[in-house]
């Protein structure tokens, strides 16, 4: 019966993921399959985690897996959350007309539409970079967990040390960003000191 149960489990893993895949290619476009990976150049940012490429003559939006920095126009919302706009400036800085590599986990796109990749900036992940600066949390959707441990690390790091999101007592939390956290000073107020 154990036995029957594990290939019966492995057949419908196999069942998603071909099916993911198969869901997430627009007919007649060539995109990366799970693990894959693809050349793009940086046309724009959106925000700290979200970016505007260019692969050929396509264009895409993508979401990079793994991360959530703080959010600078969220509906409803009137200014931007503490380190959004830090988060985004950084983006910005280190991509914009850049060419990178995008690296596919298992899943294409997310709830959104957006295309899911780790953005590869030479040999640096771009991913990794906003977790070590404290500008992005860990946020864990399965089945893309390729990097979770090794980036559960780096922001474990990020918040021993206080670093930008971190400086905020109750900002981060496991869904996301407190609307009022408890800082001991602002993030306005810190970048005068």
């Amino acid at each position: 019966m154990k036995k029957w149960g594990w290939i019966w489990t492995l057949c419908l893993l196999l069942a998603a993921c071909s099916s993911e895949r198969g869901a997430a290619v627009p007919a007649g476009t060539a995109s990366p399959g799970i693990g894959g990976s693809a050349e793009a150049t940086v046309t724009r940012t959106i925000d700290g985690d979200t970016i505007q490429v260019s692969i050929g003559s396509r264009k895409e939006t993508v979401r990079m897996i793994l991360v959530d920095t703080p959010e600078i126009n969220k509906p409803g919302q009137k200014e931007p959350q503490p380190f959004g706009a830090e988060a985004a400036a950084f983006t910005r800085k280190l991509l914009t007309g850049k060419k990178v590599r995008l690296e596919r986990d298992v899943s294409a796109k997310d709830t959104y539409g957006r295309s899911l990749y780790y953005v590869w900036l030479d040999d640096k992940m771009v991913n990794r970079l906003l977790l070590e600066e404290g500008l992005a949390r860990v946020a864990v959707f399965p089945p893309d967990v390729k990097y979770v441990e090794d980036f559960r690390g780096i922001a474990a790091k990020a918040q021993a040390e206080g670093k930008g999101i971190w400086s905020l007592e109750n900002y981060v939390s496991d869904r996301g960003f407190r609307e009022s956290p408890s800082p001991s000073s602002s993030p306005r107020e810190q970048s005068r000191q």
